[in-house]
């Protein structure tokens, strides 16, 4: 961009409309994995449209980078079915090590998931448990081959600059809350960031996603597992840690789209899914057209540093 563009600031904006088609993408394909392409093509949909996405994807910050490489991760993982596919391990090995180069926060994110992810490969399904050793031999394989790509790449870079991130993450977990969150296991602090996901996404869709998350829970199936299980881990993980600042809630916010699509997708009455789908696209202009006329529709605390 600086190429074409010359060397200024709106040029390094630039950069972020990649991450920003990569982000839909991976949040449609997540979305799609249940169902019906309708599903996907909401899910992308509501998160091109969340305050949050709309704003930071104006700034040089490493904010949609990251989600968009938590998203693209989450979906690899979905699409190896438990390390069958050599070809989309390899494919999380790569989207792993570069969540890691761009934020340390990535941890806190891919944790669930691919723990989760491997108790079911050790402890599989009573449906699963007399899969053939060969075929769980391959999976252990792949897995440790997804697990060498950052091994080899990232974590040499973490062992590095070793003193730094030490350094940091000791200032989050000893100095690094903010006096109103003040207190890790207190209600103030395990809600703090469900009122940071009403701020970066706008009431409207808090809303509805908070109906599409009781609606998941109530009508369960087992394909929700990895999609529910994600986002809580993340967020208690987050949540536990003493340093609050809402830009972490960020990873979260392509998940809760794709919860959203799925609660509007479970309404039983099509005239209610209507209504629904017509009331997002609704909100969706609305928050575009203020956030372009720089009318700040979201308030998020955090920290310029």
């Amino acid at each position: 961009f600086f190429f074409f563009r010359g060397i200024s600031y709106d040029s390094a904006c630039l950069a972020n409309s990649g991450f920003l088609i990569i982000l839909i993408l991976a949040t449609f394909g997540i979305g799609n994995s249940f169902g019906k392409p309708g599903r996907g093509l909401l899910a992308a949909f509501i998160i091109s449209f969340y305050p949050f996405v709309l704003k930071f994807s104006r700034f040089f910050w490493s904010e949609i980078a990251l989600m968009a490489c938590c998203t693209v991760a989450l979906y690899l993982l979905i699409k190896t079915k438990s390390f069958k596919s050599t070809g989309y391990s390899i494919g999380l090995g790569i989207a792993i090590t570069a969540g890691l180069l761009i934020q340390q926060r990535f941890f806190f994110f891919i944790l669930t998931p691919v723990l989760l992810t491997i108790f079911f490969l050790i402890f599989p399904p009573r449906k699963n448990s007399l899969e053939p050793k060969k075929s769980r031999g391959r999976r252990f394989k792949n897995l440790l081959l997804c697990l060498l790509i950052p091994g080899f790449v990232a974590i040499p870079y973490y062992i590095y600059y070793f003193q730094v991130f030490f350094t940091k993450f000791s200032y989050g977990i000893t100095g690094g809350a903010w006096e109103p969150v003040k207190g890790t296991f207190t209600p103030r602090a395990l809600f703090w960031y469900l009122g940071q996901i009403q701020h970066t996404t706008s009431l409207f869709f808090f809303l509805i996603f908070a109906v599409g998350f009781l609606a998941i829970i109530f009508s369960w199936k087992r394909k929700y597992l990895l999609l529910i299980l994600t986002f809580v881990g993340c967020y208690l993980i987050l949540t536990f840690y003493p340093a609050k600042d809402g830009r972490y809630i960020s990873p979260l916010l392509p998940l809760a789209a794709v919860i959203t699509a799925e609660g509007i997708w479970l309404l039983r009455t099509k005239i209610l899914k209507t209504i629904s789908i017509l009331l997002v696209i609704l909100v969706s202009l609305f928050n575009y057209l203020r956030v372009s006329w720089d009318a700040e529709p979201f308030k998020i605390s955090y920290r310029e540093s």
